[in-house]
């Protein structure tokens, strides 16, 4: 999978780039923390509308101050949790990109192992190179 594509899958869906990429642990946790920021900023929407309607009745149940400061609160709490939201939608994209590129890395390693080199005690008479190669 070439890393351009697994991270525009993470654009779409947080989390789906590494899923793709086999790392089904790490994009669950993505995926898992994106759906909780949104449902925490519609919750916070809801509650501030609530609360904002209920300012604006005619016999309010609550005195104007405490309507005021949970309208504010909803409010910061929207924007908290945008902010997470960009940050790990962030996090996805560039964690798959990366990811992408280390698909079949440890292969590679397993590769260039094949081929070792070392120095071995022989006797008193000194030492023995060896190289081996595994097939």
């Amino acid at each position: 999978m070439s890393p351009f594509w697994s991270s525009a899958r993470s654009l779409v869906v947080p989390g789906w780039g590494q899923l793709r990429n086999g790392s089904e642990f790490r994009g669950g946790v993505v995926f898992g923390l994106q759906t909780y920021f949104l449902l925490r900023y519609r919750v916070a929407e809801r509650r501030g509308r609530f609360y904002d309607e209920e300012r604006s009745a005619e016999n309010p149940r609550w005195d104007s101050a405490y309507l005021d400061e949970r309208v504010a609160d909803s409010k910061d709490t929207r924007g908290d949790m945008v902010w997470w939201s960009v940050i790990t939608l962030l996090y996805s994209v560039i964690d798959a990109y990366v990811d992408a590129h280390m698909v079949g890395f440890d292969e590679q390693i397993e590769e260039v192992e094949r081929v070792t080199f070392s120095i071995e005690p022989n006797g008193e008479e000194g030492a023995a190179f060896v190289l081996s190669s595994h097939f």
